[in-house]
């Protein structure tokens, strides 16, 4: 479907860079991939009597809403009854280390690739739309039958200034 939309001259640059920028996401969502899981054993270890880090699942689940920024720092306020804080110190290093590296730097990283993403997308959207424009009517050409090729098809054709053209010749 968004091919298809990329070939309307009203968005269809838009289309074309939400792919890229799309594309260019998950290529750095691979290379978060081994930070959720570090981070994530490591708090799953850590700070497992906290509810949201039971279970490795649930620590991975916890960190990727990190990711987006919502880090919450009054629950890592661990009491184990009375009234210390139980591996606070580390707890606390990893909570600065998931803002500082998940929360801050992929997040800058995310935006500044983006933005050089479409920035590159705009310099080449023409060449980028021609060339799914013909893909596309290639494809359709394939598959028109025979006959209707024929009844198209013109072998030359005049065109003459002054006489305005006809639908099919436009």
């Amino acid at each position: 479907v968004a091919l298809e939309l990329s070939l309307f001259d009203l968005f269809g640059i838009y289309v074309v860079m939400f792919l890229h920028v799309t594309r260019t996401l998950l290529v750095v969502l691979l290379l978060c991939i081994p930070f959720l899981l570090a981070f994530g054993l490591a708090f799953y270890i850590v700070a497992s009597g906290d509810p949201n880090f039971t279970t490795i699942p649930y620590s991975i689940f916890t960190l990727s809403s990190y990711l987006l920024g919502q880090i919450n720092y009054g629950q890592f306020i661990l009491d184990d009854g009375n009234g210390v804080l139980s591996n606070a110190p580390l707890v606390f290093l990893l909570v600065i280390l998931v803002a500082i590296i998940l929360a801050i730097a992929f997040s800058n990283l995310l935006v500044g690739l983006a933005v050089g993403d479409i920035e590159q997308i705009r310099h080449t959207a023409l060449v980028h739309r021609q060339a799914s424009r013909i893909s596309t009517f290639t494809h359709l050409e394939r598959a028109m039958p025979q006959c209707l090729k024929h009844k198209f098809n013109f072998v030359d054709l005049k065109v003459y200034p002054n006489k305005k053209a006809s639908f099919l010749q436009q």
